[in-house]
């Protein structure tokens, strides 16, 4: 139980964000037609909850090994050649992960350090700049599983 939800973690964190981004929009959009209401806020939260999503996504297709890459030419390579150039690809995601964490560290602390509060709600803004170190930790940890288990594919191959 515990390793099928820690497998889908990211996928059940996006369905929560896009169903929550849809039920935001909604509201918003029937309050400013019907009721001649805008709230404000939605933009907001909807911009918060996106860079989540678009983190998490990415982390989802690390996992799945649908990132940006030429399988064209790697599915025609064979036994070392194969696994040196995938290894080469997945080490590079990596450390494009990491410079994300780091950055978005720094940068979440300097929100926390200067005060930073968002425009609308007037909430700590380090609650949205989280987004990206967290999800470039989840990238990171989703790069190196796929990477360990396309290395082991193609040792068996060989």
């Amino acid at each position: 139980m515990i390793k099928k939800v820690f497998d889908h973690f990211e996928e059940g964190v996006c369905v929560i964000l896009m169903a929550s981004m849809l039920l935001i929009t909604f509201v918003n959009v029937i309050s400013r037609y019907v009721f001649h209401a805008s709230m404000s806020y939605t933009d907001e939260v909807t911009t918060g909850m996106f860079v989540y999503l678009t983190t998490f996504g990415t982390a989802i297709a690390a996992k799945r090994k649908a990132h940006l890459g030429l399988s064209l030419i790697t599915d025609r390579m064979k036994g070392r050649l194969k696994a040196v150039v995938i290894s080469f690809t997945f080490i590079l995601c990596a450390v494009f992960s990491c410079i994300l964490l780091y950055t978005g560290w720094q940068m979440m602390m300097n929100q926390v350090n200067l005060g930073q509060i968002s425009a609308a709600l007037e909430i700590p803004e380090w609650l949205y700049g989280a987004a990206i170190p967290v999800g470039g930790f989840f990238m990171l940890f989703r790069f190196a599983q796929a990477a360990w288990l396309e290395i082991k594919s193609v040792k068996e191959e060989a």
